[in-house]
């Protein structure tokens, strides 16, 4: 099948397959298709660069400056399965783990204390295939989107190039979907967040919330090394940063209130769940499909912000960070997500 020429991002694919070697692309196979909103920015980053010499009037020659680093942030409405782009979720946050229950897999992705995975990743461009053959995921930002929920994986490319000889119309053409549907859905949601450490219930600690925020970063660097045209492989230098924010639509005394953990520096923890539909071979009614965001440690960042508006509404600040120990009913002292669903494999290797 020819790479389509039609200039409607209809036809195009955009495609992830992890990677082995930094540099070296591996091939998109079946699989490994993404729902992509857009391209994200997907592009080489190289400019020209004139060279600006004495006793010349204007520029007469010039080169080529370095490539890259290639930061591209494609969005998706996250699924149940999210396939493809469920590698990049599980690689940014760096640890796997997997427990099978009457065909129910739980991944449960935990904050690990580095990023090291990569993946080639393909989009297509009329009448041509463009690749990154190296590409790390370092950022995530998820929010609501009317009713569906937007996911925004940031990743750092070492080069993008258009005559791969690895992803050609072969590799591209058999490229599909895990899913092109179970789409998590707003109204799917569950918030619950409470102080100290106690077990997290719905009838005590469920927060209702019209609007709501999550942002994790990994601080990796983008260094040229001499012989090299592309960055090499990034590694991580700061802590990596993270905020929650969550708006309570109706301002009260409860909420307006959370002034006083934020005097006394009194950290919350919480959860964020969405749950869809019955898992398709589960023989058991109560093995949904579920996403969760947990959150052992969350720290006021400012005071609750209660604007007088027509309708006052508070909003609230978290800072991200590791508990001294998981508190109880949750998998880790760090940031987790898990991810339940019909998906036997791990979405990383």
């Amino acid at each position: 099948m020819a790479t389509p020429t039609y200039a409607s991002k209809r036809y195009f694919c955009c495609a992830a397959n992890q990677g082995a070697n930094w540099g070296t692309a591996t091939a998109v196979n079946a699989n490994d298709g993404i729902l992509a909103l857009d391209d994200g920015g997907f592009a080489h980053v190289q400019t020209y660069d004139p060279y600006p010499a004495v006793d010349q009037i204007m520029a007469k020659s010039g080169d080529l400056g370095l490539i890259g680093p290639c930061d591209f942030s494609p969005p998706v409405w996250l699924q149940y399965e999210p396939g493809a782009w469920g590698g990049w979720l599980a690689a940014l946050y760096g640890t796997e783990a997997t427990a099978n229950s009457n065909n129910a897999i739980t991944h449960t992705f935990t904050w690990a204390n580095a990023v090291t995975k990569f993946f080639t990743v393909v989009q297509e461009r009329p009448g041509k295939i463009w690749e990154c053959a190296s590409a790390m995921p370092f950022k995530l930002v998820i929010s609501p989107d009317g009713s569906h929920i937007k996911a925004v994986a940031t990743l750092r490319g070492n080069t993008i190039i258009d005559t791969s000889v690895v992803n050609t119309d072969t590799e591209v053409a058999n490229v599909s979907y895990v899913s092109t549907a179970n789409f998590v859905n707003f109204t799917h949601g569950e918030f619950l967040m409470a102080s100290g450490s106690g077990q997290l219930t719905a009838n005590n600690d469920s927060v209702t919330i019209s609007d709501f925020e999550i942002s994790i970063e990994r601080a990796v660097d983008s260094v040229h090394v001499v012989g090299a045209t592309a960055i090499a492989s990034p590694i991580e230098g700061a802590m990596p940063t993270g905020q929650l924010k969550v708006t309570l639509p109706r301002a009260s005394a409860t909420n307006v209130g959370y002034m006083a953990n934020f005097v006394a520096k009194d950290p919350m923890h919480a959860t964020l769940t969405f749950t869809g539909g019955v898992i398709a071979n589960s023989n058991d009614a109560n093995n949904t499909t579920k996403v969760i965001f947990g959150f052992p440690r969350l720290v006021f960042k400012n005071p609750p912000d209660a604007k007088l508006e027509d309708v006052i509404k508070t909003e609230l600040t978290f800072d991200i960070e590791e508990a001294a120990a998981a508190p109880t009913g949750m998998n880790s002292a760090r940031p987790y997500c898990i991810v339940r669903n019909g998906q036997t494999s791990n979405y990383t290797a």
